[in-house]
């Protein structure tokens, strides 16, 4: 933008287009999206709601979790799973874990580390 004197009066340049003090300030107006600024009105909610969920996390690592993994698909898909659920096992070991898996892996998945109890899918 370059500004120019004609007869004593500021005129600014913009892209081959000369605008006189009042037009450039209507331009300006209908090129700017004013509600974007009323966000700011927000961030006293936005603070207070960031507060009240680091307080409530807080207070859930105190209890422990309980996780159910279901599983239930055939015996090369559990296998293949087997390192993902050995893995989130001693990733949560705070946590109680129980898993479902299918009728056939039942005995097998009742000599996991970790799990509590084995449900088994019908």
């Amino acid at each position: 933008m370059r500004v120019l004197r004609k007869n004593g009066k500021k005129i600014h340049k913009i892209k081959k287009r000369i605008f006189e003090k009042e037009e450039l300030e209507d331009v300006i107006k209908s090129r700017i999206n004013y509600e974007y600024f009323r966000l700011f009105k927000e961030l006293p909610f936005l603070f207070r709601l960031n507060v009240k969920t680091i307080l409530t996390l807080r207070k859930d690592r105190k209890k422990k979790k309980r996780i159910l993994i279901v599983s239930a698909c055939l015996i090369g898909d559990f296998i293949v799973s087997l390192p993902a659920i050995n893995e989130f096992i001693t990733n949560n070991k705070s946590s109680v874990i129980d898993i479902v898996v299918s009728p056939v892996l039942k005995s097998f998945a009742e000599h996991l580390k970790g799990i509590r109890n084995v449900y088994v899918a019908k």
